[in-house]
């Protein structure tokens, strides 16, 4: 055929040969495919909890919604501290929303700051104490 690359008969590209992608160029892409096709997904739960936090809990501020994953590993640092008391504790409600009261989030440039607690309304509260349950029952606390 004309255009196409033609291979020794009986030779199988490394993607092919054990099915995890080989080196360079072909092994990157085969990584990427695999991620794209999990969903990005990660199997560790904290990352999972962390992923959660960050894409379903917000501030407000001014009436802006700042997401937990826009703040620099904000959603990251409450999940690992939540899991953290968790492995300590064990679960109850009041630790996660400790954990949220003693991250301080700087404002104004670090002029001043606020407890993450007191910025999220109502409904974030709650949505941080359903996802902290099922990250609990997720790891069998």
């Amino acid at each position: 055929r004309r255009g196409t690359a033609r291979r020794a008969p009986g030779r199988r590209s490394a993607a092919a040969s054990d099915g995890t992608g080989g080196d360079g160029a072909v092994g990157a892409w085969v990584d990427l495919l695999n991620l794209v096709s999990s969903g990005g997904q990660s199997t560790d739960p904290v990352e999972r909890f962390a992923d959660d936090l960050g894409k379903d809990v917000y501030m407000d501020i001014g009436g802006w919604h700042l997401y937990l994953r826009d703040c620099r590993g904000l959603h990251q640092s409450l999940a690992a501290a939540i899991a953290l008391r968790y492995r300590d504790e064990g679960y109850s409600e009041d630790a996660a929303l400790d954990c949220a009261s003693s991250i301080e989030v700087p404002l104004g440039g670090g002029k001043s700051k606020a407890k993450l607690l007191d910025l999220l309304p109502a409904f974030c509260v709650d949505d941080l104490t359903e996802l902290s349950r099922a990250y609990a029952d997720e790891v069998g606390l």
